[in-house]
Formats: C-alpha cells, sequence, structure tokens
C-alpha cells in the first residue's frame, strides 16, 4: 500500500503528468484498484465493464459535446433557432449521459457492492481533482 501511494504520489509531483493517457490510464488502474480494496476476481469483471462505459462516455463527448461547444463558443452569433436546437441538443447529451451512467451503475451492480460503486465515484472525483492540480501547477512553471 506504501508503494502504491508512493507512485501516486510521484505521479502527482513530477513529470509523469506529460506522459501520455497509457501511463495515466496504469496509474488510475493501481489507484481505483486500491481505493475500491478489489480483489483479483472483482478486478478481473470491473475493469471491462469500466473501460466500455468509459469508452462509451468518450465517444459521446467526442461527438457529440465537441458540436455543441463548438456553437457555444459562438453563442452571441447564433439566432433563436439555432439557439432553441443547441439547448435541444445540450439537454439531449445530458440525458444520455445520465441514461449511460444509470446503465453503468446497473452493470457494476453485478460486479461489485454499492459501496464499491460510491467508493469508485469517490476515487474518480479525487483522481481527477489531483490530475487538475497537477495540470494547474504545470501550467504556472
Amino acid at each position: 500500500m506504501k508503494n502504491l501511494l508512493l507512485l501516486i504520489g510521484l505521479f502527482f509531483t513530477s513529470s509523469f503528468f506529460a506522459q501520455d493517457d497509457e501511463q495515466i490510464h496504469a496509474l488510475k488502474v493501481s489507484y481505483f484498484t486500491s481505493e475500491l480494496n478489489l480483489s483479483s476476481t472483482e478486478a478481473e469483471r470491473f475493469w471491462p465493464v469500466y473501460n466500455r462505459n468509459t469508452e462509451k462516455y468518450n465517444q459521446l463527448k467526442d461527438g457529440v459535446w465537441s458540436s455543441i461547444k463548438e456553437r457555444l463558443d459562438r453563442i452571441d452569433e447564433l439566432n433563436d433557432k439555432e439557439s432553441d436546437q443547441l439547448l435541444e441538443d445540450y439537454t439531449n447529451y445530458h440525458n444520455q449521459r445520465l441514461s449511460y451512467r444509470l446503465e453503468f451503475i446497473d452493470e457494476l451492480k453485478t460486479v461489485i457492492s454499492s459501496k464499491k460503486i460510491m467508493k469508485l465515484k469517490k476515487a474518480e472525483y479525487n483522481f481527477n481533482k489531483k490530475l487538475l492540480k497537477q495540470y494547474r501547477s504545470k501550467k504556472e512553471d
């Protein structure tokens, strides 16, 4: 456990942040597995579910959200009809995200306990918070 915390500490205080997504993913796997205290059997079942849902969410974000963000960036130029469409697309996007999240939770319930699902939420929040903090400190340097 101490080695894992040291590795995570090194990640957040070193130049690892500038490395590619694979290294961040590896640290995330290690961090979540530790934080959720996943057994090897749970981890074997958990990670395919987590990765599949992450991919679904990323596809939605890359496809739909990028279009919404583009229009948000030029919101002052949109007419009423375009703004109505943007609002509808935005609402649909958030409804789809919620639908994906609820499906993900239902699938997770077959793999890990409710407590571990909530620990996952906390671990995701903490991991992302640390990434953002590291990113901000790198930007200031």
